[in-house]
């Protein structure tokens, strides 16, 4: 089944756009989760996310760049596939970090700063972004 997610993703990353991929990012803990984000040029965002006892989760919006920080916004409503859910935003101004070939979400809450470096710690996999 994971790998039935992973192939799927792979497919629908690459068909979900014409967009020249700007970033992607890989992550997760292994055995638990694994996460994508796939940074698109023309501010989209593709996102994929399995977690072992929610299933997957795929979601797509917009990435803003305000001066140093960078946010996320789901542009539908979402829902886990092995848990029954109430369809919700994945991303509401989520702001995230880049630094180097690393990716850090920022919890929006101190207390969770722990399973969001477990978790949501993510590392480059192609940049196509000149500096």
């Amino acid at each position: 089944m994971y790998l039935f997610h992973l192939i799927l993703a792979a497919i629908l990353c690459t068909s979900q756009t014409d967009n020249k991929v700007l970033e992607e990012f890989s992550g997760g803990n292994p055995g638990y989760s694994k996460v994508t984000l796939v940074l698109y040029t023309d501010s989209t965002y593709y996102f994929t996310e399995f977690l072992h006892m929610n299933g997957s989760l795929i979601d797509s919006g917009k990435w803003i760049n305000l001066k140093t920080h960078f946010y996320l916004n789901s542009s539908s409503k979402n829902t886990w596939t092995n848990i029954i859910s109430q369809p919700f935003f994945r991303f509401e101004m989520q702001e995230f970090i880049m630094s180097g070939d690393t990716l850090k979400f920022v919890p929006k809450d101190k207390k969770d700063n722990r399973y969001y470096n477990a978790y949501y710690k993510l590392h480059r996999v192609t940049s196509m972004r000149k500096d």
